[in-house]
Order: structure tokens, then sequence, then C-alpha cells
């Protein structure tokens, strides 16, 4: 899978949605292309470039994208998304207001620079507004993986073992013909009706549970490609406190906030 993230921003109401609850339907739909996502708290910043204009609701997401989807393809549906929730691009004014914006700030490892699509995105390093969510989103990650590993030392054990004999077997090193008869005999007894059978199922299934589980955290660890340090070192020469940017919404409130606020029937602009 290809770790993406993702910044979405809304000043306008977009029939009687709110911004707020316009960015919860977008995340909605982005959860239908997205795995495992994970999304910052809401942030009001005041509009850059443009500032004769309402302020933002802005936040970050970050999710697995299915092997095969190219970042063309997700911009495709990101706008799609973005015209079900009212953006007409051909009238609206460059950096005015809009009901949805939803830019792509990294697309794994990739580097593009094409005349639309730009990524690692052009003008990261000068948004407070997405630097800001995105390292929330970043350090909330590594809290996670940190406490996952502390609890977990089968999966450290799982992983290293997963790691060397995957090593040694595929490669030519002097350890490669053991390691692969290591896998043959555990295959073979697991598979057979030998007296080892029992065992060697445990320990694949522990192998494989354990691995399957650290596979699943490293993808989304490789996340951290996007250079969470040089993002906080970015936001850091802003000077975050300077750059009108205040949290409103915490993440894990947001979408019981949203859900709320659509039931009732209310829009608080």
């Amino acid at each position: 899978m290809t770790p993406v993230a993702l910044g979405l921003g809304s000043n306008k109401k977009f029939s009687c949605l709110s911004p707020e609850e316009i960015l919860g339907g977008a995340i909605f739909e982005l959860s239908k292309i997205l795995h495992n996502i994970e999304i910052s708290s809401v942030y009001r910043t005041k509009a850059m470039y443009v500032v004769d204009q309402e302020d933002f609701y802005n936040m970050a997401l970050v999710g697995l994208l299915d092997d095969g989807i190219c970042a063309r393809a997700l911009l495709e549906k990101i706008h799609e998304i973005e015209a079900a929730f009212g953006r007409d691009r051909e009238k609206e004014i460059r950096f005015g207001p809009r009901s949805l914006d939803i830019d792509i700030e990294f697309f794994g490892r990739q580097k593009i620079l094409e005349p639309d699509l730009q990524i690692p995105h052009q003008r990261l390093k000068e948004r407070a507004f997405v630097l800001t969510p995105l390292l929330e989103v970043l350090n909330g990650l590594e809290s996670k993986e940190a406490a996952q590993n502390a609890q977990s030392g089968d999966a450290q054990a799982a992983r290293a073992a997963n790691q060397i004999t995957s090593v040694h077997a595929n490669g030519g090193t002097p350890y490669a013909q053991a390691a692969r008869a290591a896998v043959q005999a555990t295959s073979t007894h697991a598979n057979g009706g030998t007296p080892y059978a029992p065992a060697s199922k445990a320990a694949v299934q522990i192998i494989s549970t354990h691995a399957t589980a650290w596979n699943a955290d490293n993808i989304k660890g490789e996340i951290f490609c996007f250079g969470r340090d040089e993002i906080s070192d970015a936001l850091f020469s802003l000077g975050e406190k300077d750059c009108g940017v205040e949290k409103i919404i915490r993440a894990q409130d947001f979408l019981p906030f949203i859900k709320s606020r659509l039931q009732d029937g209310r829009s608080s602009r």
C-alpha cells in the first residue's frame, strides 16, 4: 500500500452544510478509498494569499492507498469529492472562498512535478494550517507505534525472525541454505501429520499474526518518510503562534460531533 497525506479545508457553506460538516462528509467519502485513516483535530485559521474572506476550517488526514492506484487517479477522485460538496473550479477565485479544498501533500516517497500536480505539495512549508494538523497526526502515529512495541514483545521477536529468515532465505548469504531448510521444515510439519505438526502450526500462526500486524504498522510507519522532523522544523520557522492557527475540535471528538450535528439538523454557519 501507499501512504498518503492529505490537507483538507473549507470556509464556505454548501447547501445546509457548515464547513465542519463538509469536512466530515469528505472524510467519509475518502474512507471509501483509503485504509487505516488517521485524522487530526480541526483548526480554524486565517485565510492566506486572499485575506478578505471567512476563516478556514482545516485538518489533515493520513491513510493507506491500495497498490495500483496512482497519484493522478487519487487526484481525480478528490476532484469528484470536491465537486460533490459544491466546489466549482471554473467559477472560483484563486485562493478564494471554497466549500471544500483537498490537497495531496505527500504520496509515498514519490516526487511529481506536473502543471496541475506537484508532490510533495509545493507550498506545504509556508502553510501552518497544513503543517500543524499534519504534525499532530504524525506525532500520534509515532506514539501509537511506541505503545504497540512496548506492549508486544512477541511482535518484536516475530518481526526479527521474519526479517532474518526472509533476508537469508532469499539472499546469497552463508545462512541461506539453513534458512531455506528451516522454512521447508516448518512448512512440512505444519501441514503434515507428524508429531511436530501442532507445534509447527502454532509457530506459523504466531509468526503470521504478529508479522501481519507489524506489516500493517510498518506500512503506516512509512508515513514517516514524509519527514516529521522536517515538518516540525518548517512549522517552528514560521512561528506557529503567529500564524493564526487555533484548534477548535479535537480529533477524537470530531466524528461524534459531526454525527450529532447532522442528526440534529443544525449548522453553525
